[in-house]
Order: structure tokens, then sequence, then C-alpha cells
């Protein structure tokens, strides 16, 4: 049978299986018998019943939470790459925090290969992944691999980062815990 030990703070530091009538009570600690509810550390015990840590939140903590997971889903939509069309067929491009540095550095280079710094690359040659999600070695001309960095890979950034901006304004508005759930 799953007990939760809960400290004086009310607050599940531990989950164990225990026999049934097993007790522990303690001025620091004691035993919840039967906590089939308890799914983490640092659930609460209020009133009888066995309370998320969110549910134990005041508004302000739940929307600073709320931002917070925004942040992490919003940073990884970003990371997850961006689809963009060459020659007509659709190619998947990672955007990862490498990514976002390569392209941002191939982009330098080839702002000075156009304005005429010799000893620079003509082309610039890149990895994409195509619809069945092979990979595909591209290449690019300065003009093109601009075009790709911009009209790709920094519109995806911008996309991403203005939809989670979006969002915060809508948990900034919320009035209870449901409406955050929803953002």
């Amino acid at each position: 049978m799953r007990h939760a030990l809960v400290n004086a703070q009310n607050r599940v530091v531990n989950i164990i299986e225990a026999e049934e009538g097993f007790t522990l009570e303690t001025e620091e600690f004691r035993v919840i018998p039967d906590a089939e509810r308890v799914s983490a550390i640092g659930m609460g015990y209020v009133d009888g019943q066995f309370k998320s840590a969110w549910e134990l939140m005041s508004l302000e903590e739940q929307k600073d939470e709320t931002r917070k997971r925004i942040d992490r889903e919003t940073q990884a939509a970003i990371e997850a790459g961006f689809a963009y069309a060459v020659n007509g067929a659709n190619y998947r491009f990672s955007y990862d925090q490498f990514d976002q540095q390569n392209f941002a550095d191939t982009a330098g280079a080839c702002l000075m290969a156009q304005s005429g710094i010799k000893g620079l690359p003509e082309s610039v040659t890149w990895n994409a992944y195509d619809e069945a999600d092979n990979l595909a070695r591209l290449t690019f001309t300065p003009a093109e691999f601009l075009a790709l960095y911009a009209g790709g890979a920094l519109l995806h950034k911008a996309a991403k980062m203005d939809e989670g901006g979006t969002r915060k304004l809508a948990v900034d508005a919320a009035e209870t815990a449901e409406e955050l759930l929803a953002v």
C-alpha cells in the first residue's frame, strides 16, 4: 500500500510502500496511509486531502510558473526547427542552440562575401531533411543562404517568440488557476 511521508509544513517529502496499518508520527514527520492520489514529492496534505504543488500555490506563484513553462515551450518550439522550401521542395532545418550560432556565423560570412572580401567561399553547403526525413546536403550562394536565414530561421524564431509573448499576455490577464491551465 502506498503511504505519504509528510513534513511539518504538510508537504510530501517521500512516498513509500508499506503494509496496511503502518504508522509513524514525530514532530517532524507523519505518515498518511492509502495515499494513491500522491504522484510526486512536494504535494501537500491539506484538510485531509492531497493537493498538488500547483494547487498549493497562490495565483501569482501559478502565473510565475506558467510564464516559466511558456518560456521552456517557446525555446523548445524554436529549437525544433523550421520548414523552408528550396527549389520547390520542402525541407526541415534544425535550429537548436548550436545551429542558431552556425546560422548567425554563416550569415556574417555571407554578408562579408557579398561585400567583396576575397578568400571567402562562394557557396555554403547546409544540412536539411526532406519530407521523408532523409538528410539532404543543400548548396546555397551567399544571397540564397541569407534568404534562408532571414525568411526561414529568423522568421521562425520571431513567430515562436510572438506566440510565447501572446500567451504571456493571457497569463497576465488570467484571474483563476483554470484560466492559467488553458494558456
